[in-house]
C-alpha cells in the first residue's frame, strides 16, 4: 500500500491552494476492474442476503416502478451531494438549503456543512486512479488537509447512524484500496505517499455527518484485507486468456 519510492506526503502550505485540483478522467478497461465491481462481487454471503433483505423490502414497499424511481433518485442526489462538496472545496461557500428542490438533498447540506469545514486545500478531487501492478482501477471522491493531515476522503450517504468502523462494512476497504491505487499511480508522484485515509458519513435526516479517520496502521489492515477480495475476484470472476 505504501509505496518505498515516494516521500511521504507532507500537508502543502495555504498557498499552495492555487495548485490545480488533480481530476484525472477514467478510462474503462477489462484488464483494471474497479474496486466497486470487485467489492460488490465479493461481499460475504450474509452482506448479500442483506442487500437482497433491503431490494425485497423495497420493492414490496414501493413496486418494480417505483423502486426503480427511487434508485434514480438515490443516483441523482449523489450526484447533487458531491457537486455540493466539490464547488465548497473550491470556493468554502455552500448553498442555502433552500437553492436545493430535493428535501433529502436539503438535509444532506444540513448533515454535512460542520464536519466538512475541517476538510481544506483540495489535491485531488473526482480523479481516476490505477494500480497498474495489481490490475485494479476506481474515481476517488477526494484528497485533501484534514487536521494538517493529507488525507484521501470517501463521502457515503447513509439512513441509518454509523458510529464505529464496524458499521461501514468495505467502505475502509475501499478507501484502503485507493490509496494503495493513488501511492502507485504515477499520475500522482507528486503529492508523495498517503498514509491516512476517511470516510465520512452524510446523514438523510440531516443528523450531524460523521468523521471516521483511519491512519497507516489501519489502513494497512484493510489494504491486506482488500488484497485478499481482489484475489478472489480475480480468481472467480476473471477468465483467463
Amino acid at each position: 500500500m505504501i509505496s518505498d519510492s515516494r516521500p511521504l506526503c507532507v500537508s502543502p502550505l495555504a498557498d499552495a491552494a492555487c495548485s490545480p485540483v488533480l481530476r484525472l478522467p477514467f478510462t474503462h478497461s477489462t484488464d483494471c476492474p474497479s474496486v466497486s465491481r470487485v467489492l460488490a462481487a465479493t461481499m460475504s454471503e450474509q452482506s448479500r442476503a442483506t442487500l437482497a433483505r433491503w431490494e425485497a423490502e423495497k420493492i414490496a414497499l414501493l413496486g418494480p416502478d417505483g423502486f426503480k424511481k427511487y434508485k434514480a433518485e438515490l443516483f441523482s442526489r449523489g450526484k447533487t451531494l458531491h457537486s455540493i462538496l466539490e464547488n465548497f472545496l473550491e470556493t468554502r461557500e455552500l448553498p442555502r438549503p433552500s437553492d436545493l428542490d430535493d428535501e433529502v438533498s436539503k438535509r444532506h447540506l444540513v448533515s454535512v456543512s460542520q464536519v466538512v469545514r475541517s476538510v481544506d486545500r483540495p489535491l485531488a478531487v473526482e480523479s481516476a486512479v490505477t494500480h497498474k501492478q495489481l490490475g485494479y482501477s476506481g474515481i476517488l471522491d477526494c484528497v485533501a488537509v484534514i487536521g494538517n493531515t493529507v488525507t484521501l476522503i470517501d463521502w457515503k450517504t447513509s439512513e441509518k447512524v454509523k458510529n464505529s468502523a464496524a458499521a461501514l462494512y468495505d467502505n475502509p476497504l475501499q478507501v484502503a484500496a485507493y490509496v494503495g491505487a493513488i501511492n502507485s499511480d504515477p499520475a500522482y508522484e507528486g503529492l508523495g505517499t498517503i498514509t491516512h485515509g476517511a470516510v465520512v458519513v452524510i446523514y438523510n435526516t440531516g443528523y450531524p455527518a460523521m468523521l471516521h479517520t483511519f491512519d497507516q496502521g489501519q489502513l494497512e489492515k484493510y489494504w491486506k484485507l482488500w488484497c485478499e477480495r481482489l484475489k478472489m475476484y480475480k480468481e472467480y470472476h476473471v477468465k483467463p486468456k
